[in-house]
């Protein structure tokens, strides 16, 4: 039940630390545990794909493959780790993690991406809010895949569905796409699921 939404914590708490406060040295420190963990996943991984772990936690809407959520977390611990092996003194190390993110991404869009519908597995707000926030949308795709994460907010009468995985993708792709707005709509949605609800 190990998933690398939680393990990964490994890489990107000192990551994060490092982006806020431009200190190294929690990166070099726990590097050689980042590099282990790269290497556990890879060892669960098939054709660079994870379908390992516990998919979007606690979601409204169960339809969001596994491998979504597990995946998109693999291609940002490889995207990071290309950033942060330099900065831990192995240099060397930095273009087998990008080439790494660069397999999980041409394969996690040829397992996933409907390009027809413009949406990713399910098409529930999980399965294109993650690629989304994870950049791994091609560039020609991904106004197609907002319209129709757009399109399932207001489907659902501006309800959340995603676990707790798929919550913060969901506003950060909102948020980077300015629509503070829908942001607020389905916080404040009186009915549930939403936080008004729950508060």
């Amino acid at each position: 039940r190990d998933d690398a939404n939680w393990g990964g914590a490994v890489i990107m708490a000192p990551f994060r630390h490092y982006q806020a406060y431009g200190d190294a040295e929690p990166l070099r420190a726990a590097y050689p545990a980042m590099k282990r963990y790269m290497g556990y996943l890879a060892t669960k991984a098939s054709g660079d794909i994870l379908s390992h772990g516990l998919g979007d936690w606690g979601a409204f809407d169960t339809s969001t493959p596994l491998a979504i959520p597990a995946t998109t977390a693999y291609y940002r611990f490889a995207k990071a780790m290309a950033e942060i092996a330099p900065l831990a003194g192995d240099g060397d190390a930095a273009a087998g993690y990008e080439a790494l993110a660069a397999r999980i991404r041409s394969a996690f869009n040829a397992r996933f991406l409907d390009e027809a519908a413009g949406s990713y597995g399910s098409g529930s707000q999980a399965s294109n809010a993650l690629p989304l926030a994870a950049g791994i949308v091609p560039d020609g795709q991904r106004a197609a895949v907002l319209r129709a994460l757009k399109a399932d907010i207001a489907a659902r009468g501006n309800h959340l569905s995603t676990g707790e995985i798929g919550l913060r993708a969901l506003f950060d792709v909102l948020g980077d796409d300015g629509d503070a707005a829908t942001v607020l709509t389905m916080a404040t949605n009186p009915t549930a699921p939403s936080y008004a609800a729950m508060l």
